[in-house]
């Protein structure tokens, strides 16, 4: 079956969250200037001792956590990632590797979450997923949500009522026909996380069997497959990424004394 809701425009990312290796005050003075922002000091998260926060006016465009964990983790959310994923991908282009990206398609016509949730139960039944179905109720307004995949699933999708959750948060003029279809994706591994940040929010729905045929039912859209996990790193690559995480600061310190990282090298041995 195949469900005839019109979309709002292509799918576009509702949430992007990378590592960006680059400077802490080079990413967020970069994406401050670029947004026409301004940036603040914000708590740590996740681990993060700190954080920048990135605002334009009363909306918050970004968080780069920053201390105690590697390199600084960029956080977009909402309406915001829009302006954001366009600079994380022209300035840390190669730079960056995506841990966390929802892709949103928005829907609106009378009866379209019934729909939609009756092909996504179809889809959870053939791809044995687990499913989850909630109702909330605010200021006398319903709205549901069913989930595709456990919460711990590298691949989950939600499809929520998004027109009545804005009329609970008083958006009277919101749609109540507007719901939206959101592929949650967490890429595991080196290779899948560095993939991730070069795909669109379309082809992010390649990401697995069963959200390519959800893509194709819901959206009449043909998504290549994309595979998450391409190879396993080399015992070296990951050797390394251990040792840069934790001793980062000691080889920053070094390579200032030194000049070079040749000479980095000689004090280290590994470099005649």
């Amino acid at each position: 079956m195949t469900i005839s809701s019109p979309s709002l425009g292509k799918p576009r990312f509702d949430w992007m969250q990378a590592t960006v290796r680059d400077d802490v005050l080079e990413v967020s003075e970069t994406l401050s200037a670029a947004l026409d922002g301004e940036v603040s000091d914000g708590r740590g998260l996740n681990g993060y001792r700190a954080s920048k926060v990135i605002k334009r006016e009363d909306e918050t465009l970004a968080r780069v956590l920053y201390g105690g964990n590697g390199w600084p983790h960029l956080i977009a959310t909402g309406a915001a990632t829009d302006d954001v994923v366009p600079v994380l991908r022209g300035a840390w282009a190669g730079l960056h590797e995506v841990t966390r990206m929802d892709s949103a398609q928005d829907f609106d016509s009378e009866g379209g979450y019934d729909r939609l949730r009756e092909l996504m139960l179809g889809v959870a039944e053939s791809s044995k997923l687990t499913t989850m179905e909630v109702e909330s109720t605010r200021e006398g307004v319903r709205s549901r949500t069913v989930y595709l995949g456990s919460p711990t699933s590298r691949v989950r999708v939600r499809l929520y009522e998004k027109g009545r959750m804005e009329r609970q948060q008083g958006r009277a003029g919101a749609s109540e026909n507007w719901v939206r279809m959101e592929a949650q994706i967490r890429p595991t591994g080196l290779s899948a996380r560095v993939l991730a940040s070069e795909l669109d929010a379309q082809a992010a729905w390649g990401m697995s069997r069963w959200t390519r045929e959800l893509a194709r039912l819901a959206m009449g859209a043909d998504v290549e497959r994309v595979t998450m996990q391409l190879h396993r790193e080399p015992d070296y690559a990951r050797a390394m990424a251990a040792l840069t995480k934790q001793y980062r600061g000691v080889l920053e310190r070094a390579l200032v004394v030194e000049g070079s990282w040749e000479a980095v090298g000689r004090l280290l041995g590994v470099v005649e």
